[in-house]
């Protein structure tokens, strides 16, 4: 997914999914379903993305897969936010989080901040998503991230910063995103780039 391999992802995650389901290995099902939830989302295909990310986190909670259950929230949160469901996306990220602190996950409580962010820019609430986005870059910069592609949020965040009339802060994380891009060389990368550019 991460590679933009899409097709390759799509036909791995769905033998992987079938053979889960067949065995009854319910404590693998979750961790399938809530990557096959990630490529839909990528894909645009946010009806899919929400039913298997809803089915994750339901699987999640239910068989105590403590470690996938942030993601499957997560996941399920940034579908919900992109489509304007803000209840369900506020809860959704809440649990995220709690479920996050519990696991002790740094990464899907990055997912979980995302989320809200994007749905603070859905609903045009720019200085919102530009502080949330602006954590996470901190954060990310700590911890030595340097792949936008993971959690797809910098591009959200040169946008959330332009839209509140923080330039500096739009130029900064512009640049950051190019260095990145540059770094990473993939497609989605550049192309962000360019557009936020």
């Amino acid at each position: 997914i991460y590679l933009e391999r899409f097709s390759e992802a799509q036909a791995l995650i769905t033998r992987v999914t079938d053979a889960a389901r067949g065995a009854s290995a319910l404590t693998l099902l979750p961790l399938c379903l809530a990557s096959r939830a990630e490529l839909e989302y990528r894909l645009g295909r946010w009806r899919a993305a929400l039913a298997h990310g809803s089915e994750a986190a339901r699987l999640a909670a239910e068989t105590g897969a403590k470690t996938v259950l942030p993601f499957a929230l997560a996941i399920t949160a940034r579908v919900e936010a992109v489509q304007g469901r803000e209840q369900e996306a506020r809860r959704h990220a809440s649990e995220a989080v709690e479920a996050s602190t519990e696991a002790l996950s740094v990464a899907t409580m990055f997912y979980a901040e995302t989320a809200l962010a994007q749905l603070a820019l859905s609903f045009r609430r720019f200085d919102e998503a530009a502080e949330r986005l602006g954590r996470v870059a901190r954060e990310e910069d700590m911890r030595g991230v340097g792949e936008p592609a993971i959690l797809l949020w910098p591009p959200d965040h040169v946008e959330a910063c332009a839209r509140a009339g923080r330039r500096k802060e739009a130029e900064a994380a512009l640049v950051r995103l190019e260095r990145q891009a540059e770094r990473t060389d993939h497609p989605w990368r550049r192309a962000v780039a360019a557009r936020c550019r």
